[in-house]
């Protein structure tokens, strides 16, 4: 009994030193002690679809933005440029006190600068005038000897200055017929110091500069002139214009274009403010004017206040597409409609006459006023910027840029414009609207093709 004991202990003792068979083979679930097998970890069919999905919609972003990258690009360099080209138009305009004009193309893709292209420059060379004892001397000028006239002309030798004057050729105003859409625009600039208006002795009217027909009497006729400039006394109209009155006399600036009798249009810095400042008020200076048998008064405003005269001042007419606009020290005085019906005759030669000019059979001269830096120029057209291949504006479009910072595009005289909005298009379906306020800003939003 010992002896069984004693080896069923022994057995026990000896199962203890042993290692186990079961933790070797493993345990089945019926085993004593066993442990559950381990599965492997697997995907179900759901959860693979939806990784698919997934797949599928990365590709299919990173395909359309592999395709679409370089048409967008596109899209944002066209309005990059034409961004560029407007603010760089302002600044231009702003610091060299002249406006600039840009064109943008249609079919050709691009925006050009219409450069000013100088037919006539008189700032030095003028005719001398008598210092009162006999002697010649140069007038005293802005930017250069200056012209004091009628004195400079009392001695004047024989063509000195229509020489000088004339333009031939390639020099004239318009070389043949262009329609009135194409044709370039004009800029005639004079600076003047005119005397005080209501002086004693102070004439009616200063002509200032003109481009007509080269006439062998060597005084320019105003009614046969094509382009011209003159100051009238507000209370007195001088012939050119509608007669009018103003509470304390000043100068009324006068710009025409185009041949009396052929659809001449005149623009007035008191008839005709600029659209936007016509109600304008406060800190600008109104000018009361006063129509005689047509009517009652009529306010206007003036954006630099009377033009009273006894200092220098920088007058400029521009002819641009349909209308023209009058300029004084670099801010818009006037805007008016028209230009686009006036044809100009073909002259085999032309002729700047600074100072005096005919009208209605008599001789008119700028009696006690200095002129300088008088310029006759002509908008040409250079290649500011091209769009890239398959973008195109939805239209052609003039975009003027004021040296008082003012934007306007497409502008006419009779209303002046508000934001505008420009669209760009291209062959593979994108768009660009580009918005273009008066003040220069320049907004743009692309959208994708479909």
């Amino acid at each position: 009994m010992c002896t069984a004991l004693s080896g069923v202990a022994g057995g026990r003792r000896a199962s203890a030193t042993q290692p186990s068979r079961d933790k070797g083979r493993g345990a089945g679930p019926q085993g004593l002690g066993g442990v559950a097998p381990k599965r492997k970890a697997a995907f179900t069919l759901i959860e693979i679809l939806v990784v698919i999905t997934i797949f599928m919609i990365l590709m299919g972003l990173t395909i359309g933005s592999v395709v679409r990258g370089p048409n967008l690009q596109r899209m944002v360099a066209a309005e990059q440029v034409i961004a560029d080209c407007i603010r760089q138009g302002r600044h231009t305009a702003r610091t060299s006190g002249q406006p600039v004009v840009l064109k943008l193309k249609k079919n050709e893709r691009a925006i050009s600068g219409l450069v000013r292209q100088i037919l006539w420059h008189g700032v030095e060379g003028w005719p001398l005038r008598d210092d009162g004892g006999g002697i010649d001397i140069p007038a005293p000028g802005r930017t250069g000897s200056g012209l004091l006239v009628p004195d400079c002309f009392q001695n004047l030798p024989a063509d000195h200055l229509f020489s000088t004057a004339k333009l031939e050729g390639g020099a004239r105003l318009w070389r043949g017929q262009p329609s009135p859409t194409s044709r370039p625009g004009l800029l005639l600039s004079v600076a003047v110091r005119p005397p005080t208006a209501g002086n004693a002795g102070v004439p009616d009217l200063i002509p200032l500069a003109l481009v007509g027909e080269d006439l062998a009497s060597g005084y320019g006729s105003c009614e046969a002139s094509s382009l011209g400039l003159a100051l009238v006394l507000s209370d007195t109209g001088g012939g050119l214009a509608a007669s009018r009155t103003t509470v304390a006399k000043s100068w009324e600036i006068i710009g025409w274009f185009g041949v009396e009798g052929a659809g001449r249009v005149e623009i007035s810095s008191i008839a005709n403010p600029p659209p936007d400042q016509a109600a304008i008020t406060g800190h600008k200076a109104n000018v009361l004017i006063v129509r005689g048998a047509s009517g009652g008064d009529v306010s206007g405003a003036a954006e630099s206040g009377p033009l009273v005269g006894g200092r220098w001042t920088e007058i400029s007419l521009l002819v641009e597409g349909p209308r023209l606009v009058l300029y004084r020290d670099g801010r818009r005085v006037g805007e008016k409609d028209g230009a686009g019906g006036v044809s100009l005759p073909t002259f085999a030669a032309e002729r700047v006459y600074a100072g005096y000019m005919t009208l209605g059979g008599s001789d008119k001269l700028a009696d006690s006023t200095q002129l300088d830096d008088v310029r006759v120029e002509r908008l040409g057209d250079a290649m500011a910027g091209t769009l890239p291949g398959g973008v195109k504006p939805d239209a052609e479009r003039r975009i003027v840029c004021h040296p008082d910072g003012r934007i306007e595009v497409d502008a006419t005289g009779a209303a002046s414009a508000a934001d505008t909005t420009i669209i760009l298009s291209s062959e593979s379906g994108e768009k660009a609207t580009l918005v273009v306020t008066t003040a220069g800003t320049v907004t743009s939003q692309t959208t994708v093709a479909p």
